[in-house]
């Protein structure tokens, strides 16, 4: 049975699912909230997916991107359009379709049966094809984590637009610069790649297709399956540090990881990266032509942490090959 949350601000739009669902076994509404930030409040409910309404999204549509990135839910947005803003602000924030929403016909909502078919549908689909990690697939390569330093944001760039938002892949970033630059530096990736790229706030989970990027000052490192940031003591003089982020991917999911250096001054991710290789990932450094600055590769090469050493242009399509795409 399929446990559906469902949020509408309008109480006969709530009552028409209800409606709906009472003539259909296989689904059960286990809550209802009028917006986003109550739907949140009801995940202690454990539903399988969110059915919620364009007009609950919020200016930012931050509710359904919580209930993407943190709670790892798959949300179905009803709206009364097929486009315009709402619809493209749901979709931006990870709706996995847009389906009718029942239209109020004097006091009550309905919905028309292919209407109703299509909701149905779309709900049985997403909730049965929900992103659930699990140990049966631990061994399998879907994240990407990427350390940089001096020269990084273009190099970042680079490899981001290799990466199709399809394949299904986890990103991670650790970027060493200012603090303040951090928002938009996230907002930058997010407008120009293909992928959706935000600033890690702690508390996510494993999200296909979605790029965390470290906060300025905080560490981002994976603990028990949850992304976390701290402000632990800095790292080779380094808060985020690389050597954090791989050293907990080493310790949780190695086999699972491409490691990557890039660019960079100093020496923050060399340890990381000799113990994700020394753990089953699979690393990569780029080299001292296309680096601006060969710190951090060259000391990662130097300890034997580099599977491949590659120029920037090709370590898109070396990860690639990782997933069996070819490049």
């Amino acid at each position: 049975m399929i446990r559906a949350l469902v949020v509408d601000p309008d109480i006969s739009v709530r009552v028409a699912i209800q409606n709906l669902f009472a003539e259909h076994e296989d689904f059960v509404v286990v809550g209802e909230a009028r917006t986003g930030a109550e739907a949140l409040e009801m995940m202690v409910r454990s539903p399988d997916i969110v059915l919620l309404s364009s007009a609950s999204l919020e200016h930012d549509g931050e509710p359904l991107l919580a209930m993407r990135t943190r709670h790892l839910l798959p949300v179905v947005v009803m709206s009364d359009q097929r486009q315009g803003d709402l619809v493209a602000l749901a979709q931006a924030a990870g709706a996995r379709q847009i389906v009718s929403r029942p239209a109020r016909v004097g006091s009550k909502a309905l919905l028309e049966p292919d209407e109703a078919h299509e909701l149905l549908q779309a709900l049985g689909f997403h909730a049965r094809d929900a992103y659930t990690p699990s140990h049966e697939h631990a061994d399998e390569r879907h994240i990407v984590a990427l350390g940089a330093s001096t020269g990084g944001p273009l190099a970042v760039m680079q490899v981001l637009k290799m990466l199709p938002p399809g394949l299904g892949l986890t990103v991670l970033i650790v970027q060493h610069m200012a603090s303040s630059l951090m928002a938009g530096y996230a907002e930058w990736l997010d407008r120009d790649s293909p992928l959706s790229v935000r600033l890690a706030r702690g508390g996510e989970r494993l999200v296909p297709g979605v790029a965390l990027v470290a906060p300025g000052n905080y560490h981002l490192c994976l603990r028990n399956g949850q992304f976390q940031v701290n402000t632990e003591a800095p790292v080779n003089s380094c808060r985020p540090s690389v050597d954090v982020l791989f050293e907990s991917l080493a310790a949780e999911c190695p086999r699972a990881v491409v490691g990557v250096l890039l660019t960079g001054i100093g020496r923050d991710g060399a340890k990381g990266m000799a113990a994700l290789k020394a753990s089953g990932a699979h690393t990569i450094a780029q080299d001292e032509a296309s680096s601006v600055v060969f710190g951090m590769p060259r000391t990662a090469i130097e300890l034997g942490a580099a599977c491949e050493v590659l120029p920037l242009e090709e370590i898109g399509p070396a990860i690639l090959r990782q997933f069996d795409i070819s490049g």
